[in-house]
C-alpha cells in the first residue's frame, strides 16, 4: 500500500510501516462490533482486519507513506515537500518489492 499517514514526522518523510493485523475471529461480539461497525471509521487497520476475516490478506502487509504537511485539510495536488518525496518512496517501494520477492520460493512467482 501507498499512502500518506500522520506519524507526527517531518513533512515529507518517507516511511515504512509493516502491519500486524488483528485477528477478528478471536475479539468477542462487543469488541468486534466496536471496532468494524461503522465503516464511515475506516482506517487501513480496520480495512485490513475485514480483509484478513475474508480470507484475502497476503501473509505480508506493508506501507510506504509519507508525513504529510496537514493531515486534517483537504487539498488538490501535492505540496512541495511530498512532491520532494515522490522519488523517495518509488526507491522504497522498489525495495519492499525486490525483498518480498527475493523471500518467495519459485512456484509462488
Amino acid at each position: 500500500m501507498v499512502d500518506t499517514v500522520d506519524r507526527e514526522r517531518p513533512p515529507g518523510t518517507v516511511m515504512t510501516i509493516d502491519y500486524d493485523v488483528i485477528d477478528v475471529h478471536a475479539l468477542d461480539h462487543n469488541t468486534k462490533y466496536d471496532l468494524l461497525a461503522d465503516m464511515h471509521l475506516a482506517t487501513p487497520e480496520r480495512s485490513l482486519m475485514v480483509a484478513r476475516a475474508l480470507g484475502v490478506l497476503p501473509p505480508v502487509v506493508r506501507m510506504v507513506a509519507v508525513q504529510p504537511v496537514d493531515a486534517e485539510t483537504m487539498h488538490i495536488g501535492m505540496s512541495p515537500e511530498i512532491e520532494a518525496a515522490v522519488d523517495v518512496a518509488i526507491e522504497e517501494i522498489n525495495r519492499c518489492v525486490d525483498s518480498l520477492l527475493a523471500g518467495m520460493i519459485p512456484e509462488e512467482r
